[in-house]
């Protein structure tokens, strides 16, 4: 049973196997195994490139392994140069280019009698063949003498063309400066499907005077003129059959910066363009304005962020000065100058602010937006200030309103000082409320107006008053713009200036015997006790005199006596009769207020009953309160 099961996975495989083979099983297909080649030299590192700038010495543009078949020619191209060091100290140096092939994985090799710096192969056989180059700068050689090799190469001939059915085109980088002295250049690279495709790849833009383009190399090289845009690049790999597949990328042509377009208030960044390999000893920003050109920014970054913009940032322009050094080497890379373009805010930016006062009278707690105790007749001055921050506004004029009380009687109305009729008042369906409104107020030449308006109070609102002045503005085209502007809240608090006293009913109940030689409490009308209610509103508080005094006596309807005394109990125990005359209840000092009167269980006026004799019934006294100015 053991052996069973292994026939059949050797069945399976060797049969799967069977069935793999046949797709790779042409004569090609030889060349689908990666090898492992020996080279001639160990290949020098990819040089370290800033933008055009040599800072190592190797190859930019390596040889290409390649397919093809019997006698159709392929090129290996090659593109190496010097560091900046090694050509200051070989200043006359020439470039001396070397070969070397082997056809048995680098087993051996041989130094070919060829010195381009392109190499055409047209094989004879089919297999693959390695290729190296070495390259060497000197006058006379010498062991100092700088040289590089580039990477192997394989060019592996099939017995057979094989047709390309798509291709991938790409470049070493997507930008390529337009303003330095030497041109720049990268290389276009194009991989066809299937990867052993043996077809010719030619190489086009689609606008040269971007850039221009080697059909056969790829070498891509941008303008020095400061033209700037994208150009396109393109791969069309021809088959032997004469069928063509094609490609293509874009790749940008600058100055290194963009310009810039922010809405005012923004940030704007201006980043430097470009494929760097290093990093620069330093990164000087500039901006220019007005012709002043003024250094921004030193901290050696490659993008640089702008303040908040205003709209005197509008055109202003700015580069960066970027220096690279290799031993004692340097070059500087100055990019264009870059334009940044501020859309202007035209949003009104309103502030408005107001104060009042009372002309007639100054109360203590009063500030610029409170006034207390206003009574009837006093003068009522309202001023303030209307602002339009932003000179860019697209506000042209607008309707300024004054939030009244409807009792305030306007007497005069100023803007910028003048005094004006042109307005006209509307009343609210709160009937507290009216509002004065000035229209037409222009912003078109000047930017802040003052205001004032002036009344008189006709009369006294029962409640405290809240004013304010809105705005709400329009454009050039008569378009009301969004928005309302409010002031701060002006607060009105009226007064009587008077005093007002109400009184209290009182009442001593049922009186019999038990009540002989005693007091009896005063029940009052109201819960809280209070004989006399006292509202003082008084602005100038002068000394005050509280008296209580008996106008009629307790009496019954057939005008019997009550054989009784209303006498009035003070905090200390003493009483005083009010038979007697007027009693002095309380009284006030200067600026103090009156209060009202509060009477307990065991002060205030009580009943004081001798005895019976009085007759029974209802008995009734009517006692007056008399406030009057203190004699001291």
């Amino acid at each position: 049973m053991h052996k069973k099961i292994l026939v059949a996975v050797f069945s399976l495989l060797f049969f799967g196997l069977f069935n793999i083979l046949p797709a790779h099983s042409n004569s090609n297909e030889v060349l689908a195994a990666e090898t492992t080649v020996t080279p001639y030299e160990k290949p020098t590192g990819d040089p370290i490139k800033f933008l055009f700038i040599w800072l190592t010495t190797g190859y930019d543009l390596q040889p290409q392994s390649q397919y093809t078949y019997v006698g159709n020619t392929k090129t290996l191209t090659t593109s190496s140069a010097m560091s900046i060091v090694d050509a200051v100290l070989n200043p006359f140096a020439s470039q001396h280019i070397t070969w070397y092939t082997s056809d048995n994985n680098g087993s051996t090799w041989t130094e070919m009698k060829r010195t381009e710096t392109s190499l055409l192969v047209t094989p004879t056989k089919v297999g693959e063949t390695h290729y190296q180059q070495k390259s060497r700068w000197y006058v006379i050689p010498t062991l100092l003498s700088p040289k590089a090799y580039s990477k192997v190469a394989t060019i592996t001939t099939l017995p057979n063309p094989v047709e390309a059915v798509s291709l991938k085109v790409n470049t070493d980088v997507t930008y390529l400066y337009n303003n330095q002295k030497d041109k720049t250049s990268t290389y276009a690279h194009a991989t066809p499907f299937p990867t052993n495709a043996t077809g010719e790849v030619t190489w086009s833009v689609n606008n040269a005077d971007l850039a221009t383009i080697n059909e056969k190399t790829g070498l891509l090289t941008a303008n020095n003129n400061s033209k700037s845009g994208i150009v396109t690049v393109t791969g069309t790999l021809t088959n032997s059959d004469g069928s063509t597949v094609s490609d293509h990328t874009d790749v940008e042509i600058g100055g290194g910066l963009d310009d810039q377009t922010v809405d005012e208030g923004n940030t704007a960044t201006f980043a430097v363009k470009g494929n760097f390999s290093a990093t620069p000893d330093s990164v000087v920003w500039h901006k220019v304005l007005d012709g002043d050109d003024i250094v921004v920014d030193k901290s050696n970054n490659m993008a640089y962020t702008t303040p908040k913009t205003t709209y005197k940032d509008d055109g202003a322009k700015y580069y960066a000065v970027i220096k690279i050094s290799q031993g004692d080497q340097s070059s500087t890379i100055t990019t264009n100058q870059a334009k940044l373009n501020v859309n202007f805010d035209t949003e009104p930016r309103i502030t408005l602010d107001s104060t009042i006062e009372d002309k007639t009278y100054t109360d203590p707690n009063n500030d610029s937006t409170t006034i207390n105790s206003v009574a009837k007749n006093d003068n009522v001055v309202v001023k303030g200030n209307i602002k339009d921050d932003n000179v860019n506004s697209k506000l042209a004029s607008g309707l300024l309103t004054f939030k009244i009380p409807a009792v305030l009687n306007v007497s005069d109305v100023k803007i910028d000082g003048s005094s004006t009729s042109n307005y006209f008042v509307t009343n609210d369906s709160d009937t507290s409320t009216k509002y004065l409104n000035i229209s037409d107020l222009s912003f078109k030449t000047t930017k802040t107006h003052s205001f004032e308006l002036s009344g008189y109070v006709e009369n006294i609102q029962l409640d405290n008053y809240q004013s304010f002045v809105l705005f709400k503005g329009v454009d050039s085209n008569d378009d009301e713009l969004d928005g309302e502007y409010r002031s701060n809240i002006l607060n009105i608090n009226y007064t009587t200036n008077n005093i007002t006293a109400n009184s209290s009913d009182i009442d001593y109940g049922n009186i019999d015997y038990k009540n002989i030689n005693q007091p009896v409490s005063a029940q009052l009308s109201n819960s809280d006790r209070i004989a006399l209610e006292v509202d003082d509103q008084r602005r100038e508080k002068k000394p005050k005199q509280i008296y209580l005094s008996e106008y009629k006596p307790l009496t019954n309807s057939t005008g019997n006596k009550m054989n009784a005394d209303l006498r009035y109990y003070y905090s200390n125990g003493n009483f005083d009769s009010l038979s007697k005359g007027s009693l002095l209840i309380s009284s006030t000092k200067l600026c103090e207020a009156i209060n009202s009167i509060y009477w307990s269980d065991k002060t205030g006026l009580n009943l004081y009953l001798y005895n019976l004799n009085t007759p029974k019934g209802d008995y009734e006294a009517s006692l007056t309160w008399t406030i009057v100015d203190s004699v001291k």
